[in-house]
């Protein structure tokens, strides 16, 4: 909990904030159906930060394996710097590792120096570089990895957002 904000598995009622939240981050924004979609697959997570204001995050990854990929990760432009993306970072990869995922990749901008930052703090480091990944404006993606040692959930990464 961060005051009165509290990260938990998104609900249905959680997912129309998502586009919008998207879109004003400057985020290349998913269909309702799609978040919709992500509820419903094991291989997917799904947390927000919430609070009276309604949405204030959200993190979205998938897992293969033993394979964690955060897809998204945001803040309300309004909640910036107050702790809830590394809440919801922090929480995520407490998921992953307990699911038995020994790994975990992201892309981020190579602009982006405060998520760079976040990740770095979380034990991510580069591992790859794509050429021309995002479009407006057109940018490299930074390729971050980071491992886990051992396994803490035998099976593998299997459905649990908690």
């Amino acid at each position: 909990m961060l005051n009165d904000r509290h990260i938990v598995a998104a609900q249905l009622e959680h997912l129309e904030a998502l586009p919008g939240l998207e879109r004003a981050l400057g985020l290349q924004a998913w269909q309702l159906s799609a978040y919709n979609r992500c509820l419903g697959d094991p291989s997917c997570d799904l947390l927000v930060a919430v609070s009276s204001q309604g949405v204030e995050g959200f993190y979205l990854a998938r897992t293969v394996q033993e394979t964690a990929e955060v897809l998204k990760l945001g803040v309300r432009l309004d909640a910036q710097g107050q702790g809830i993306g590394s809440a919801l970072l922090e929480r995520g990869l407490e998921v992953a590792r307990r699911r038995g995922c020994r790994e975990c990749f992201l892309e981020v901008r190579s602009s982006n120096r405060r998520a760079r930052e976040l990740y770095a703090k979380q034990g991510f480091r580069i591992v790859g570089r794509r050429r021309d990944y995002y479009r407006d404006p057109l940018e490299d993606a930074v390729v971050l990895g980071r491992r886990w040692a051992g396994r803490t959930h035998p099976g593998g990464c299997e459905r649990g957002a908690g």
